[in-house]
């Protein structure tokens, strides 16, 4: 591999789809993501490089890495060329223990002391199951669901296996993201629509802790580079992150296939990470980034509003009595304590709590073909809680966006993901042309 010495990028403050890579000063975080589909036939070494090249070429937070890992605001470089042979490994398990992969990855990686290697590794495993660990810390523009759709995809492309080379070479040109200071403060005299009937929230399809059910369904919404554009700078003139506004439109979708009176649980479940500023440090709690926060927005509200993009602030006081702008979720602080600790006693040993929500079912790809997923599994330290619905996305600034919207079908009904597939569309179409009017 080789190291390009003046191609990087900077972090910004807010936003997955605008940086890669949180604070790295604190390493006491076990971030480590073990994400695996099993195909239904042998994925042979050419097919998975010609799967991952295309892979890695859309999502090019997979070709950086750290330059200076204890910076507050660290520099990344990207590979030029990527040794497939090197980050992906044939094994043969007879009894297949993610946690015990995970537990590899994460001593390689923990320290970042192999500057240059890839933050992620590959294994095949029986010849059927990839395995995709990542460091989720800093690959935070890696989705694992994106992730297991597009290798699937790509595993069912036609290609002529002798001719698949593992060297993997890229266009190094990637232009860092420019700082923007004309920010405009969100207007404090809004006040959210009334609704028509009060809400009922309807708990079994919208509830915080609802596990992962057999039968999720995934659908892709690619969003150009266009429109990206148009969204972002949108999004820079609220001082909202682009990944806050497309679970906002979530939202909406939500309220639409689920009207009111039935209305939706406003209390979304909410990874930090994915929406607080990269030096946020939680003043409150060891927890750090591995809090939960929920904002509450407008119940059943079906049309957008720029003001009900979820926002945080970065010196608000995080209080269970205020749960308007973050709530934490106080009984997960003592449960689980100083991560690196508690995290490091488990190495090796099953995690009833992470593995009894690991399996996100099945995808099933309409075109059929030699490489369909059987089985998808997830497995993070930090208790993945998946609700029956949520979104994934994945993309860089300057290129498209990949969005995933994910249902448990058993839960929310069938026919549903398609529905809010159509009204995520739908809202993100309105806000465009809303835009377009403007200028």
């Amino acid at each position: 591999m080789t190291v390009p010495a003046k191609q990087y990028a900077v972090t910004r403050k807010a936003g997955l789809l605008e940086t890669f890579f949180i604070q790295r000063k604190t390493l006491d975080y076990y971030t480590d993501v073990v994400m695996w589909a099993t195909f239904n036939a042998p994925v042979s070494r050419p097919r998975i490089y010609h799967a991952l090249a295309k892979m890695v070429s859309r999502n090019p937070a997979m070709r950086a890495h750290v330059l200076d890992p204890l910076a507050d605001i660290p520099t990344l470089a990207y590979f030029d060329t990527i040794d497939f042979g090197k980050v992906v490994e044939y094994r043969t398990m007879q009894e297949v223990n993610m946690e015990q992969l995970l537990a590899e990855f994460d001593k390689v990686n923990f320290d970042y002391a192999q500057l240059e290697e890839p933050l992620w590794k590959v294994w095949v495993l029986n010849q059927k199951t990839v395995v995709l660990a990542f460091d989720h810390g800093a690959l935070d523009g890696v989705s694992g669901a994106v992730f297991l759709v597009q290798l699937a995809e790509f595993l069912n492309d036609e290609i002529v296996e002798e001719n698949v080379p593992n060297l993997a070479k890229f266009d190094t040109k990637i232009e860092p993201n420019p700082i923007i200071d004309d920010l405009l403060p969100p207007n404090p005299d809004w006040v959210p629509p009334p609704v028509a009937t009060t809400p009922r929230r309807v708990p079994s399809i919208f509830a915080p802790y609802a596990y992962p059910t057999p039968g999720d369904q995934w659908r892709i919404i690619n969003v150009p580079g266009s429109a990206v554009a148009t969204l972002l700078s949108e999004c820079r003139k609220r001082k909202v992150a682009l990944t806050a506004l497309f679970h906002t439109v979530l939202l909406i979708a939500m309220s639409r296939v689920y009207p009111t009176p039935e209305g939706f649980d406003t209390m979304v479940p909410i990874s930090s990470r994915r929406f607080f500023p990269a030096q946020y440090l939680d003043p409150e709690s060891i927890m750090g980034n591995y809090v939960y926060h929920y904002k509450e927005i407008s119940p059943a509200s079906t049309s957008f509003h720029w003001e009900e993009v979820i926002r945080f602030d970065e010196k608000v006081k995080l209080s269970s009595n205020d749960h308007t702008k973050s709530f934490i979720l106080e009984n997960l602080v003592p449960q689980v304590g100083r991560i690196r600790e508690v995290m490091q006693s488990k190495m090796g040993k099953p995690r009833e709590n992470d593995m009894a929500v690991s399996n996100l079912g099945a995808y099933k790809f309409p075109k059929g073909g030699p490489f369909e997923v059987q089985t998808i599994g997830f497995s993070q330290s930090n208790a993945p809680i998946m609700p029956p619905i949520k979104m994934n996305c994945v993309g860089m600034v300057g290129g498209d966006v990949t969005l995933v919207v994910g249902c448990a079908e058993s839960v929310t009904g069938k026919g549903k993901c398609d529905a809010i597939r159509d009204e995520v569309v739908k809202v993100l179409d309105e806000i465009l042309d809303a835009a377009t009017l403007k200028q």
